[in-house]
C-alpha cells in the first residue's frame, strides 16, 4: 500500500515537532505521572491532526495546539471529577459540600470556556499552572507584554462573566 503525503502532512509534522517538548512539559505539570502526560499529548496530537484542516493561520498553530491540549486535559479532569463526586455521594457525610463544589466548578469552567482562546489559555497557564510571563511568552511565541495584556484582559472578562451570573442559572444550562 502506497501512502501519499501532502504538504499538509508535513506542515502538521513541523508544527507538532516544533512544539512537542513544550506540550509535554505543560502536560507533565498538569498530570501526576510521565505516562499520563505522554497519553495526554498523544490524545491531543491525534485531535489536532484530525482538525488540522481547520487551522487557518499557521502562525497561530502553537496557541491552537496548546488550546487542544488544554481542552483534552479539561475533558479528562472533568470526567475524573465526576467520578470523584459520584464516589463522594456514596458517603452521606459531605454530600452538600460536594454538590456545592461541583456546581461552582461547573460555573467556573463554563465561564472560562466562554473566554476567547487567547485569553483563557494565558490565564490558565499563569493562574492554573503557575507559569511566569517569560515561560508563557516562550511557549506561545508571543512577547511578555502580550502575555501581561492577555492575562489582565482575560481575568477582567472572567470576573465580569462570573459576577454577571452570580446566583443565576444561566451558566448552568
Amino acid at each position: 500500500m502506497t501512502v501519499h503525503r501532502t504538504s499538509g502532512d508535513f506542515r502538521f509534522e513541523v508544527l507538532l515537532l516544533e512544539n512537542l517538548d513544550r506540550l509535554y512539559s505543560l502536560a507533565r505539570r498538569w498530570c501526576r505521572s510521565a505516562e499520563d502526560a505522554e497519553d495526554l499529548v498523544q490524545d491531543a496530537a491525534l485531535k489536532a491532526w484530525r482538525a488540522f484542516a481547520q487551522l487557518e493561520d499557521d502562525r497561530r498553530g502553537a496557541a491552537w495546539l496548546y488550546r487542544i491540549l488544554y481542552n483534552t486535559f479539561a475533558d479528562r479532569y472533568e470526567k475524573s471529577e465526576r467520578e470523584a463526586l459520584n464516589d463522594s455521594l456514596d458517603n452521606a457525610e459531605g454530600t452538600v459540600v460536594s454538590f456545592m463544589r461541583a456546581d461552582l466548578a461547573l460555573d467556573l469552567r463554563r465561564a472560562f470556556e466562554s473566554l476567547p482562546a487567547e485569553f483563557s489559555l494565558v490565564v490558565w497557564m499563569m493562574d492554573g499552572e503557575g507559569m511566569g510571563y517569560r515561560e508563557i511568552a516562550e511557549a506561545l511565541g508571543i512577547s511578555e507584554g502580550t502575555v501581561a495584556s492577555r492575562a489582565a484582559r482575560g481575568r477582567a472578562k472572567l470576573r465580569a462573566i462570573l459576577s454577571s451570573h452570580n446566583g443565576s442559572q444561566e451558566l448552568r444550562q
